[in-house]
Formats: structure tokens, sequence, C-alpha cells
């Protein structure tokens, strides 16, 4: 009789210990939570932390509208570390938000807390549409750019009808570039 409640007690151990830590599995995204501003086509590390005998295995996905449609970064990424480098893709979003399950388990499951912000990192202040020019003259580009190499391509179009565009690599610490537009004229 002795024997039969040790191994009872032992049974019912075990029980208790293995619920313990199937209720405790947990995933938390810890970036992008919310509040940071991402820029198109950088890699951006998205972080997550876990505990209690989660799978390793994770579905990554985002959505650029607060939750309603969701698109996939990645499915059954393997991950010892809860780390994923995303390319950012070419959209912008102020609702975006992430959300990473076990693959192998759906229920555990974690979303940003709030918003973060996907947006274009380089924004041309000077011209921006609908200016004139005339050929043989010099004209002023600015702009204003974040999160780049702070190499650009510049392209502009002289003849809307023949698509002519050049591409000069320009260097952006002054975001400054004088052209000639000597062969528009």
């Amino acid at each position: 009789m002795l024997n039969t409640m040790k191994n009872f007690l032992l049974l019912i151990g075990v029980i208790f210990i293995a619920t313990q830590s199937l209720l405790s599995q947990s995933i938390t995204v810890v970036q992008a939570n919310g509040g940071e501003e991402l820029y198109t086509c950088e890699t951006y590390p998205i972080t997550w932390t876990f505990s209690g005998g989660v799978s390793n295995y994770f579905d990554i996905d985002y959505s650029l509208d607060g939750g309603t449609i969701w698109a996939s970064v990645a499915s059954s990424y393997f991950s010892s570390t809860g780390v994923y480098n995303w390319t950012v893709p070419n959209v912008q979003s102020s609702t975006a938000l992430f959300r990473i399950k076990d693959a192998q388990d759906g229920t555990v499951i974690d979303q940003s807390d709030n918003y973060f912000t996907i947006g274009v990192p380089v924004n041309v202040l000077s011209p921006n549409g609908g200016e004139i020019f005339t050929g043989n003259t010099t004209e002023t580009i600015t702009w204003d750019a974040q999160g780049t190499t702070n190499n650009f391509n510049l392209e502009y179009n002289c003849y809307e009808l023949l698509h002519s565009f050049w591409n000069l690599q320009l260097d952006s610490s002054k975001h400054l570039f004088n052209e000639l537009l000597d062969s528009c004229g």
C-alpha cells in the first residue's frame, strides 16, 4: 500500500510539473513592439523572447493595417535566439504590427503591443513636382534622407515621351546637387 501511495504521489507530481511547463509557454515580441520607425529596403532585426518549452520553430507575420490582414515573413523559422533579420518591404504604413507564434502550437502567440511605422527613407524637397526648367540652366535638387546608405541614383526625365533618364552616383552628405540641364534644351 505504501508503494502504491508513493507511485500515486509521484505521478501527481509529474503531471503537475508537466502541466505547469505547458501552461507557462510564452512568446513576447521585443522589437518592433510599438513606436519604432522602420525604413523600406533596410534590414531590421525582429526580436522576441520565449520560454516554457516553445518548439524553437516560429511563424512570423506582419500587418500593415493594424492587424486586419497578415502577411507571412517566415514560416517554421528555426531560432534558438529569437532574432530574424527582416528586409523591410517597399511599402508605407503607420499601423504596422508583428505577430510571432510557435509554428507547432499556434496557441502560443504574441504580437506588437502598439503600431510601428514603415516609411520611405528619402524625401525629395525640391523640386517636388510641377516645376518647369529650361535647358542650359543650373537647378538645385535637395532631399532629406534618413536610414540610408548615403549613396543615391538621381534619375530625371528630359523628354517625357522619349523616357531618357540619367543615372548619377551622388554623395548625399550635403543633400544638395546642382545639375546643368544642357542636354535637355
